[in-house]
């Protein structure tokens, strides 16, 4: 599932690969707190060797809220980083069986939020601009 995505991001120079998630519970979204950061950010891992982009939203998703993912509904898209190695972020909406049953784990705090509501948390405005677009998903 989503190998074409590996293959033509490896094909365009990427060298590293982070997986992140847009967690939806109805219309809104699940945002974290990094640590480091002091920001809120969405749920992210990076890729492993060898793993699948389902297997990676999987053991994101289990790993850092101890929720079950349910379903990938979506590829949100992508954006790059990085100036020495080529880093692509790959975004999947996706939903989880439990939303309630949150358990952090690299984090420090969560909200659910609408997509209008993110403006009264610390973020970046990327997370804004994606915010705005998670939006037309749900509408």
């Amino acid at each position: 599932m989503y190998k074409n995505l590996l293959e033509t991001a490896s094909a365009q120079g990427a060298v590293e690969f982070i997986v992140e998630a847009l967690i939806k519970n109805k219309n809104q979204v699940l945002l974290v707190e990094d640590p480091l950061l002091r920001q809120f950010v969405l749920p992210s891992t990076e890729l492993k060797k060898e793993e699948t982009l389902g297997q990676a939203l999987q053991r994101l998703t289990v790993e850092k809220t101890s929720m079950n993912l349910r379903e990938i509904k979506a590829f949100f898209g992508h954006y790059d980083t990085g100036e020495r190695s080529h880093t692509r972020h790959f975004q999947f909406i996706i939903e989880v069986s439990d939303p309630y049953a949150i358990d952090l784990r690299g984090y420090t705090a969560y909200a659910w939020v609408n997509a209008e509501d993110g403006v009264g948390y610390p973020i970046s405005d990327d997370l804004r601009k994606q915010l705005d677009t998670f939006k037309l998903f749900t509408e």
